[in-house]
């Protein structure tokens, strides 16, 4: 059953990244760049500083998500691992995926060296301390997603697997015929 809810949670990961890639690549072709952007117009010094609060609240938010993906990505692993490959796999700009590798390094859960291969191409590979949150990380993320399944029953389960892993065939199928 875990396995199932793993492969479930891999399958919506997959789809909300396909469909957000879908949605940018909807805007580059209309050429609307400013189709549902936000736009930040405080009335008031106070809603300002609000706004800037939780702006701040929702970038730090994003930052330790990020954090703990690199975190399980790399620990399945389980060797050193390039920095382009994590970032490809985890669709990150390589930019990001330096930012949040150096944060996680000043944190003591990963270090870096340079690959065999290619001495230009940084790796990373967890430390004792990374392997440890790794597994709790882990563990916490199986438990949340027995919680979120638990209303669907197994077949309901499959059905939902079934429907997904065929909406995200036939998107990365357009996106491939689009070029993208």
């Amino acid at each position: 059953m875990e396995n199932l809810n793993r492969r479930l949670m891999n399958s919506l990961r997959l789809t909300y990244n396909l469909l957000r890639r879908r949605r940018i690549q909807g805007v580059l072709l209309d050429g609307s760049e400013d189709q549902g952007a936000i736009t930040w117009q405080p009335r008031t010094k106070g809603a300002a500083d609000m706004e800037k609060k939780q702006l701040l609240k929702m970038k730090e938010e994003r930052s330790a998500l990020l954090q703990e993906m690199i975190l399980e990505a790399a620990s399945q692993e389980g060797k050193p691992v390039s920095q382009r490959q994590l970032a490809n796999q985890l669709s990150m700009s390589p930019q990001a995926m330096t930012d949040e590798v150096s944060r996680l390094e000043r944190k003591g859960y990963l270090t870096r060296s340079r690959s065999k291969d290619s001495l230009r191409e940084p790796c990373v590979s967890l430390t004792k301390q990374g392997e440890e949150r790794a597994a709790e990380l882990r563990q916490i993320k199986n438990r949340q997603n027995a919680e979120f399944f638990k209303p669907l029953t197994e077949e309901e389960k499959e059905t939902l697997l079934t429907l997904l892993d065929k909406l995200n065939l036939a998107e990365e199928m357009g996106l491939k015929e689009n070029g993208l």
